[in-house]
C-alpha cells in the first residue's frame, strides 16, 4: 500500500468524524488511486459559491455548485417534478411522502426507458432540505413524520432500491450508503470545513468522490458505487478471516489441553467440561 496515499485518506477520514458505519475502506481507496489534491484556485471557486448566514457558511445554489465545482452537466439530474414517481415513498406510520429533490441518472441510461426499472437507471438520490435543518434531529419541517432527515432518507433509499443518497442542508453534504440487506453507512462533508485552509483534505476527498468524473469518466471498478461495494466486501473478508483465525486458535488450544490431559493421565479437563454443563454451576 502506498504510504502517501494511505496517510492522505486516513487524514481526511479522520477529519470528517464521526462516521456512521462503514463507508470507505482505506485500502480500497488506495488501490483505486482515489487521490486528488486541489489547488488554491479550486478552493476559491468553491468559496465563491458560499454565502454567510448568521455567522455560518452555506452554499448559495446547489445546482450551480454541482455544475461549476463538481462538473455535472445541467441535464445529468432529473429535478423536482421531473423525478420519477417511483423514486418517492409514502411512509404510512408517518403520513409523509419522502421525495428526492434530484435524481442522478445512471450513465448510459435515460429517464424515459420504460423497460428498465427506475432504480436501475438511477445512480444517486439528492434530498435538499431547508437551510440549516439538523440532519439527525427529529423534525416535522419536511412533513408530518417526526423523524430525523437521515432516517427518512434511509427509509426512502431502501424502499425504492437506490443505495446511494446525498442529504444536503446548505451547510453540509451527507453521503448515505444503504445497500440492500446491509447496514447503513454515512459520512458528512461540512461546507465550512471544506472552505477553510486546514480543511483542504476534506474538499479534496469531496471532489474526488462526488465529482461527475467519478460517475462518468472512470472505469466501472472505480465508480463511487464500486468503491462503496468493494469497501464492504473487503471488510467482510477481513471479519471472516479474523473469525476463522479465532476459531482455529481455540481449536488448537483445546487440542493442547486434550493432549496434555492424555499425557499426564489427569481427568481434570473432562471433569471441568462436565461441571460446566451441570445445573447450578
Amino acid at each position: 500500500m502506498n504510504d502517501t496515499e494511505q496517510r492522505y485518506h486516513e487524514t481526511w477520514l479522520g477529519m470528517v468524524q464521526p462516521i456512521d458505519g462503514l463507508v470507505f475502506s482505506v485500502p480500497v481507496l488506495v488501490d483505486a488511486t482515489v487521490m486528488e489534491r486541489t489547488t488554491p484556485d479550486i478552493q476559491e471557486k468553491f468559496r465563491a459559491h458560499l454565502v454567510e448566514h448568521d455567522g455560518r457558511l452555506r452554499v448559495r445554489d446547489l445546482s450551480a455548485l454541482l455544475r461549476d465545482v463538481l462538473g455535472f452537466d445541467v441535464d445529468a439530474f432529473d429535478v423536482g417534478d421531473a423525478v420519477a414517481a417511483g423514486l418517492s415513498h409514502y411512509v404510512p406510520e408517518g403520513r409523509q411522502t419522502v421525495s428526492p429533490s434530484m435524481a442522478l441518472r445512471t450513465p448510459g441510461k435515460t429517464s424515459d426507458v420504460s423497460d428498465v426499472p427506475v432504480a436501475k437507471r438511477t445512480e444517486l438520490l439528492v434530498w435538499q432540505l431547508p437551510d440549516g435543518l439538523h440532519l439527525d434531529r427529529s423534525e416535522t419541517v419536511t412533513g408530518p413524520w417526526e423523524y430525523p432527515p437521515q432516517a427518512k432518507l434511509d427509509r426512502l433509499l431502501r424502499a425504492v432500491d437506490v443505495a446511494i443518497g446525498l442529504l444536503f442542508n446548505g451547510e453540509a453534504f451527507r453521503l448515505v450508503f444503504a445497500p440492500h440487506g446491509e447496514s447503513t453507512g454515512a459520512l458528512t462533508f461540512r461546507v465550512e470545513d471544506m472552505a477553510s485552509v486546514g480543511g483542504r483534505p476534506i474538499l479534496d476527498a469531496f471532489l474526488s468522490l462526488l465529482s461527475a468524473r467519478r460517475f462518468f469518466l472512470v472505469s466501472e471498478d472505480r465508480t463511487l458505487r464500486a468503491l462503496l461495494d468493494e469497501s464492504r466486501k473487503r471488510q467482510a473478508n477481513v471479519t471472516n478471516a479474523l473469525a476463522k483465525q479465532v476459531f482455529e486458535a481455540l481449536d488448537a488450544l483445546l487440542r493442547g489441553f486434550e493432549g496434555a490431559a492424555e499425557r499426564d493421565g489427569t481427568s481434570a479437563l473432562r471433569e471441568a467440561l462436565q461441571a460446566e454443563g451441570e445445573p447450578g454451576e
